[in-house]
């Protein structure tokens, strides 16, 4: 049993085990604290799970987490971005640091740090399921003392606003022209391939072939990633263009560490959006789109395992393109064209010049009229003397001694 002394402000433990004295610092002048950190390692000592706690660090924990995802079978991208979130979390609740010491408290300020270094929350979101799969592992073999609902931050939004980005041909070319020859035939091949950024770092001169437009992708992040596909016809001319800048053989390009900054400082000279690597993918997809591919062949070029993507995020238009893909189905459609006018058209007509019925005072003093001829058949027939697609009345559809009787400008 352990007693509680004091040296100086500090606060001491001592005790006897079989025959031999134990003595240890608590690291606080407050009473309280000692009390409540000499109760917790006493509960140690007899409670499996908070002792394998104590011993178990942070880092041995999202180590295992790693290699589970390894067993499992899970792409080398993905892998790589566990080890990315395993830093951030190394580095701020500390790599040492032992399981029983990630409370509530401990997460809570991991958030607030996270987010005043500027990370988003879809960002802080997938930090905090890589913590989470750690922490889980580790219940489950009794390394974990707290249940993970009860320590786990709130209110981290994990979803993310799709971007939209995506450049016009214009705008890729003003970009094309401030960059170097080969960064110039990088952003021109995944435009025209869709490839992801690391895909077309790991593409080399075999993988394309230029009499049949066909370049196989030599994807990891996906099932579907690893595949041959069709370039479309609006990327092939990029595509010669890029191999013309590129090595005859081996690897196309080469390592490309800070593609973002520097893709952001050639549009910002361009003076176009700034895009990022998946933006350059995203305008490969808008411009299939645009030009009326389908979006299951569009996504069969991303290698997506359906068209969701396509329709929630790459595939973008504007006002120009969607108005071309509204009209082009009607192309064909025969316009409506000035017909002559039969007897029964004047008959009507003349039944039109008829006095209109008096109209009664509506609701809220409006006038309602109670000419229930206008409901007829017959008053339909005026659309046929409409001409031109957008249906422009080349007769007035109601008479003029209609519209001076319901008090309408002649």
């Amino acid at each position: 049993m352990w007693y509680l002394y004091r040296r100086g402000r500090i606060w001491w433990a001592r005790r006897t085990v079989d025959g031999v004295k134990e003595y240890k610092s608590l690291q606080t002048d407050d009473r309280k604290v000692a009390e409540a950190k000499l109760r917790r390692d006493e509960l140690a000592e007899v409670d499996p799970r908070h002792h394998a706690a104590h011993s178990t660090s942070l880092s041995d924990a999202l180590d295992a987490v790693v290699k589970l995802r390894r067993e499992q079978g899970r792409s080398a991208a993905t892998l790589s971005m566990y080890d990315q979130k395993k830093g951030h979390l190394n580095r701020i609740l500390g790599g040492t640091t032992a399981l029983s010491k990630i409370d509530a408290a401990a997460l809570d300020g991991y958030v607030s740090q996270r987010r005043e270094e500027g990370a988003a929350d879809p960002t802080i979101a997938k930090e905090l399921s890589c913590l989470r799969g750690a922490l889980s592992i580790a219940r489950r073999h009794k390394k974990y003392p707290y249940t993970l609902d009860e320590v786990m931050p709130q209110g981290v939004v994990a979803t993310s606003k799709a971007r939209k980005t995506f450049l016009t041909p214009e705008q890729l070319l003003k970009l094309l022209a401030e960059l170097s020859s080969e960064r110039g035939a990088h952003v021109a091949f995944i435009v025209a391939t869709g490839m992801r950024d690391s895909e077309a770092a790991s593409a080399h001169r075999a993988d394309v072939d230029l009499e049949r437009w066909l370049v196989t992708v030599r994807g990891t992040k996906t099932e579907h990633a690893a595949a041959e596909i069709v370039v479309p016809p609006m990327g092939r001319a990029l595509l010669a263009a890029a191999l013309s800048s590129c090595a005859d053989e081996g690897r196309l390009f080469t390592r490309w560490g800070n593609i973002r900054r520097d893709l952001h400082a050639a549009c910002a000279r361009a003076g176009v959006p700034a895009v990022t690597p998946n933006d350059l993918r995203r305008t490969c997809a808008s411009w299939m789109v645009q030009a009326g591919t389908s979006t299951l062949a569009v996504s069969r070029v991303l290698r997506h395992a359906d068209t969701r993507m396509v329709e929630r995020t790459y595939g973008r238009t504007d006002t120009k393109s969607l108005r071309a893909l509204v009209d082009a189905p009607f192309a064909t459609v025969p316009q409506l064209s000035p017909t002559p006018a039969t007897d029964k058209d004047q008959a009507d007509a003349a039944d039109d010049n008829q006095p209109a019925k008096t109209a009664q005072n509506g609701a809220q003093g409006r006038n309602r009229t109670v000419d229930t001829r206008i409901f007829k058949a017959q008053f339909f027939l005026g659309i046929r003397r409409c001409s031109g697609p957008d249906l422009t009345p080349t007769v007035p559809l109601v008479s003029p001694a209609r519209r001076s009787a319901c008090g309408g400008a002649s």
